[in-house]
């Protein structure tokens, strides 16, 4: 069981329909796995180097600072990204975020680039439907 987060960062500005899209994307990739989606947190129009308040309130929640809690129900931390991108496109910057979330108990999980409703069939040829 666990706790499921999800979490984006638009670094350009987007408008509120496009922050709409990403967390539609987040829930309902995490619906087809059948995760349980608490709360998903957005950095809309954050450049890269400067400071992230949804990332922020994220590690807040997961407790970060105050290292990894015991959760009462045993359920573990996990994060849904839709891509590493969305944490950094820095290797130096990412790898200081995954730590972040590692020290606070969580795992991240990536979604696949292309949701499973529309992957391409895997039937060929003329074979019936």
């Amino acid at each position: 069981m666990f706790r499921v987060f999800g979490y984006a960062c638009l670094t350009e500005p987007a408008t509120s329909a496009t922050v709409g899209r990403w967390r539609t994307r987040i829930a309902t990739h995490c619906t087809l796995e059948g995760l349980a989606l608490e709360l998903v947190f957005i950095d809309n129009g954050v450049p890269e180097a400067h400071a992230r308040p949804g990332w922020t309130a994220l590690l807040d929640i997961l407790g970060l600072h105050d290292g990894p809690h015991d959760d009462p129900q045993g359920r573990q931390r996990l994060v849904v990204v839709p891509s590493l991108a969305h944490l950094s496109g820095d290797l130096a910057t990412l790898t200081r975020m995954r730590a972040q979330l590692e020290h606070a108990g969580a795992t991240t999980s990536i979604m696949p680039r292309t949701p499973p409703h529309r992957r391409p069939s895997t039937r060929t040829g003329n074979q019936p439907a």
